[in-house]
């Protein structure tokens, strides 16, 4: 076997130093770029970012001033609001009573409906009104084993307010209240329209005016 060492031709002092110098030229320029590639990436992606945030601020910066645009135009299209309303007395605002001209006199409806229930463990034979003097059972009494249960609808007012012509000088009015307390001998709650109307309230004035 033939030594490869002895194929190859015997070194020459002169190129063996310079490439030598080369290697170390190839090895220096090397590590120059390797330490010099992160400080380039660097400045690169600074200068990016700077870039992005100056855009975010530019877009930023047109959305305001788009929005004062908006709110400019609105104030200017908006209308002026209206004035205060006078505050209100308690119970103002409930709807007028029906009121209706009779010639130059104005009437005016009220009153309202109930229906109330009795319910005695004695039968009294009585409606809303118990008789605490005569009419409570005792044990000789029939009604003593008795209980009351019935509804009864007589506290149901009507009313009406009369006012005739109003002048400087003076005027008039009158109210009447009515309710179904009146009753017949023979009237009962059995007995449909056994109830009639009574005058509950009335009253009527004349105002003077004094100048």
């Amino acid at each position: 076997m033939i030594p490869v060492r002895n194929l190859l031709p015997p070194p020459i002092p002169g190129q063996m130093g310079r490439a030598r110098h080369t290697l170390v030229a190839v090895a220096v320029a090397t590590a120059l770029g390797v330490f010099s590639m992160p400080a380039t990436s660097a400045e690169t992606a600074s200068a990016a970012d700077l870039q992005s945030l100056q855009d975010q601020i530019t877009k930023l910066q047109r959305e305001m001033d788009r929005m004062k645009a908006q709110q400019a135009q609105a104030a200017q299209t908006t209308p002026a609001p209206a004035a205060a309303a006078p505050a209100t007395k308690p119970g103002s605002g409930a709807p007028p009573s029906p009121s209706f001209m009779a010639g130059p006199v104005k009437v005016t409806l009220g009153g309202f409906v109930e229906l109330m229930v009795v319910n005695r463990d004695r039968n009294e034979s009585a409606d809303w009104a118990s008789n605490f003097n005569a009419s409570i059972p005792y044990p000789n009494s029939h009604n003593y084993d008795l209980s009351e249960f019935h509804l009864t609808e007589r506290q149901s007012r009507l009313s009406a307010l009369v006012q005739g012509p109003d002048s400087d000088d003076w005027a008039t009015e009158g109210y009447v209240e009515t309710d179904f307390g009146a009753a017949g001998g023979t009237a009962n709650n059995n007995e449909s329209g056994s109830f009639s109307p009574r005058v509950n309230v009335k009253c009527w004035r004349i105002i003077f005016r004094r100048k």
